[in-house]
């Protein structure tokens, strides 16, 4: 039974997925006449964002309408479509929609029976959503219904992998989840929440600037809100770093003994590789070929230069122009004094909107013959003026011949639109025919910054890393001194961030603590061996977010080999018992009172206490052979037995003054009403009897059975089994 099962969801998940979409789009539909839809709206959004170790956690609040459409009546229902994108190495922890005033955590299961509940909900007109994924990086999100003249609100929560620097951890805003709006967005409100390990926050770009904030419902921490400007900017999040000697380490006891651990290892800074650095940046500019303002993207070059360099270090500054703009006529020690007020000197129009890359680059290598002393090129441009050979040769030719010896010359391209160039029948995209001459010439790098999918100072700083010279070979042991460690995930999405020797490790350990870390490879043809034992103590972490980490990484692993049913059923159950999406599985909200208990959470905004308990109008359950569900002094309810094979008694002990019970309502797991009780159906004595047996005197199939008791207060609900 169970292989035709997992045939079944296989084959549903292959028929939801065949359209897969590679970008991000919002739509509102018409579920009866389908031919009716246009683009949705995002009335407003809120995007939370916390450092969860190597992973930034990120809340998106979004609430949609059809505003702008054609379909803004209070007649028209509608279903909302929501297609997005997140990296490859996104992890989808949560889901939850507002029904009026009450928020539902949806519940996880897998997808082929939320698929077919959802959708014979929304043939009655009632109030689900549901998640899923579509690919390795696509997400598909419904919502139904959505009244024309109405809006719907719903949150999202994800886990990215964030950057790592000795001095700061960064993540991205996914600003581009809401360029999707047909009624463009106008601003976003942006919350970095804090704690005593994540503190200072701060946001790349220039103009905008944090203020505490202590909200009630989304945390404490500090906000901005961005103008919709800023959106296609791709702004980041940066926190102090809590790195000690180039290692971070955080472990989760699971069980006595055993656990699950996070590891983040700078390589240079932990094993001491140190290197005196000597850079000259070239900046150069086209106001047509990105979104970031000249004050972007030197705000992220000063934060590169202050992350990546100390005293010992120099530096200088080359902005192009059609004259030469050398911040300094001398190398600058790198003090985080002299940085900033460098940057501080520095005019809007020292830097031009138009490229003279052309002349830049000889001004650049005769800065460096009359200053004396080697030092390599840091070139950060978004032209693609000189992608023609026509043009490049002659200044390949003429920067040849300048210096004595060939400086080291890394080019990275932030350019967001490039020309193509055919040659040889080759095709050259903006300026990278004269990049990779230039990087084969010198023995540098080149780095395409949009491929990268991390702020522009990340691309800096790992192209600086790869300039210093790369570690080789790397191997990362860990271990227990009595005991050991398994099931380890390393995180190395980018070449340059294994240039860099950056190893996000998560894994499990059994035995006890501290952990043992040792590091191996190469650096610069010199080996290196180090051995660490690194003290931790387990942390709370009551959201196990370490141990859905853990999981996230595992079920990408099962999903991308070799898939099998056993496969499948193991990661729907490994899915579903840590709350992380996967390809099989499927968050799926329901009005508050069809949700399974074990898995869900209402969430009154208005609680004083603003806590995560169920109020008075929502009762929690315990499954027992008698089951007894109590309001907090509003009702008492007992079902026996449980399970049941013919006759369930159900009997209310406790009523309130002033509260009446208005009905009583029998649920199948499909969401289907099966048997509905009058308010008075309890009687004189205060009790009844469910005969197993629908509306129309049916009997009904065993299975598992919602009842629902409905009270003038609020809801009573529990689950039964019926065992004939």
């Amino acid at each position: 039974m169970n292989t035709l099962v997992l045939f079944f969801i296989t084959g549903l998940f292959l028929l939801f997925s065949g359209d897969l979409r590679a970008y991000n789009t919002l739509q509102v539909q018409d579920v009866k006449q389908t031919w009716r839809y246009s683009r949705g709206t995002i009335d407003s959004a809120v995007l939370t964002v916390k450092p969860a170790g190597a992973y930034f956690e990120y809340g998106l609040y979004l609430t949609f309408s059809s505003k702008g459409s054609t379909m803004t009546k209070s007649t028209d229902t509608l279903e909302i479509q929501y297609f997005f994108d997140l990296s490859p190495n996104a992890i989808m922890i949560d889901s939850w929609l507002w029904v009026e005033d009450t928020i539902v955590k949806a519940v996880l299961m897998d997808q082929g029976q939320a698929q077919q509940i959802y959708e014979g909900i929304v043939s009655r007109r009632r109030d689900p959503s549901i998640l899923y994924k579509r690919s390795q990086t696509g997400y598909e999100f419904r919502i139904f219904p959505l009244v024309g003249s109405s809006s719907r609100t719903v949150k999202i929560s994800w886990l990215e992998p964030a950057s790592w620097s000795a001095k700061t951890v960064s993540a991205l805003l996914d600003t581009p989840l809401l360029q999707v709006s047909l009624n463009p967005l106008t601003k976003l409100r942006v919350i970095a929440l804090t704690d005593s390990k994540w503190t200072d926050p701060s946001i790349s770009m220039s103009e905008y600037v944090f203020e505490d904030v202590d909200d009630p419902f989304y945390g404490k921490g500090k906000q901005v809100w961005l103008k919709n400007s800023a959106f296609p900017s791709l702004p980041s999040i940066r926190y102090s770093s809590p790195l000690q000697n180039g290692f971070y380490l955080q472990c989760y006891q699971d069980a006595p003994g055993e656990g699950y651990y996070q590891l983040i290892m700078l390589t240079k800074q932990a094993v001491d590789i140190t290197t005196k650095k000597k850079t000259l940046f070239i900046v150069d500019y086209d106001a047509s070929q990105s979104a970031l303002s000249r004050k972007d993207i030197l705000k992220e070059l000063q934060n590169t230069i202050l992350n990546a360099f100390a005293a010992k270090d120099s530096f200088n500054i080359l902005l192009s122009n059609n004259t030469e703009q050398l911040v300094s006529k001398n190398w600058i020690s790198a003090t985080a004094e002299n940085i900033n007020a460098t940057f501080a000197g520095i005019k809007d129009e020292q830097l031009a909107i138009f490229s003279y890359l052309q002349l830049s680059l000889p001004n650049a290598m005769k800065y460096l013959k009359r200053s004396s002393g080697k030092a390599n090129i840091i070139l950060i441009s978004n032209s693609d003026g000189l992608g023609n050979y026509k043009v490049a040769n002659p200044l390949i030719a003429e920067i040849s011949i300048i210096n004595d010896y060939i400086p080291q010359v890394n080019c990275i391209d932030f350019s967001n639109a490039r020309r193509t160039y055919i040659q040889n029948s080759n095709y050259y995209y903006g300026n990278f025919y004269l990049y990779d001459y230039l990087v084969k010439w010198s023995g540098g790098n080149y780095l395409d910054a949009n491929k990268t999918s991390v702020a522009l100072s990340t691309s800096i700083s790992n192209l600086l890393n790869s300039a210093e010279g790369k570690i080789q070979s790397l191997e990362l042991y860990t271990t227990l001194d009595d005991g050991f460690c398994y099931g380890r995930y390393d995180q190395i999405s980018t070449q340059a961030q294994k240039d860099a020797g950056i190893v996000f490790q998560v894994g499990r350990y059994y035995g006890k603590l501290p952990v043992v870390v040792r590091a191996t490879g190469f650096y610069q043809d010199q080996p290196f061996n180090k051995e660490v034992r690194l003290d931790a103590v387990p942390e709370p972490d009551p959201l196990k977010m370490i141990r859905r980490i853990w999981n996230g990484n595992y079920i990408s692993k099962l999903e991308t080999g070799t898939v099998t049913n056993e496969v499948i059923k193991e990661i729907i159950d490994i899915s579903r018992r840590n709350r992380v999406l996967s390809m099989y599985t499927a968050f799926l909200a329901l009005e508050p009172w069809r949700m399974p208990k074990d898995d869900y959470l209402f969430y009154q905004p208005d609680d004083d206490d603003n806590n995560n308990d169920d109020d008075d109008d929502n009762i929690s359950l315990v499954i027992d052979e008698n089951i007894t569900v109590s309001g907090k002094d509003v009702i008492r309810v007992t079902a026996y037995p449980n399970p049941f094979t013919s006759q369930l008694k159900i009997e209310c002990s406790e009523l309130a003054s002033g509260v009446e019970i208005t009905s009583v309502e029998i649920y199948n797991t499909l969401g289907s009403l099966v048997k509905t009780f009058s308010g008075d159906v309890f009687g004189g004595n205060k009790n009844f009897v469910w005969l197993g047996d629908d509306n129309s005197g049916m009997e009904v199939q065993s299975g598992m059975y919602i009842v629902v008791v409905k009270t003038t207060k609020g809801i009573v609900r529990f689950n039964v089994v019926l065992n004939r």
